[in-house]
């Protein structure tokens, strides 16, 4: 699934028939921008939305499997763009929680029994070099 297009959420809402609020379009804007992982708290604070509106379209589309979560960081869920062409992981600072992606080499797993749409989540943690120095 290729997100090229900067209206590809809105898009394949709509082609699920959903409503296109202005709400849940500017949530769907917010999610295009973003270059990496992103919170629900960080759309509500950029985009100034209401938060039961933020955490309702995230989950509507987390439901539909066009973001993931990424990673949970002290009570707050990351999440991600659900790109299954680019699988990587994420390494986190325990200090600052500035993330960065990490890219993941593994093939698809293979096994005897019948699994399909096969997935595995990794997390690093540790230090970055800014906080390290601070220290």
């Amino acid at each position: 699934m290729v997100k090229k297009n900067k209206n590809w959420l809105i898009n394949t809402l709509s082609n699920l028939d959903l409503n296109k609020s202005s709400v849940r379009e500017e949530v769907c804007r917010q999610i295009y921008l973003q270059k990496g992982i992103f919170s629900a708290k960080q759309i509500i604070t950029r985009a100034k939305l209401g938060k039961v509106s933020v955490y309702r379209n995230l989950e509507l589309l987390e439901k539909l499997n066009l973001i993931r979560p990424a990673i949970n960081v002290k009570g707050e869920q990351f999440y991600e763009k659900n790109d299954n062409e680019n699988h990587h992981h994420h390494i986190i600072c325990t200090k600052c929680l500035k993330t960065c992606c990490v890219k993941c080499s593994e093939p698809k797993i293979k096994t005897k029994e019948k699994f399909q749409n096969i997935n595995h989540l990794l997390i690093f943690t540790g230090i970055c070099d800014t906080c390290a120095k601070s220290n």
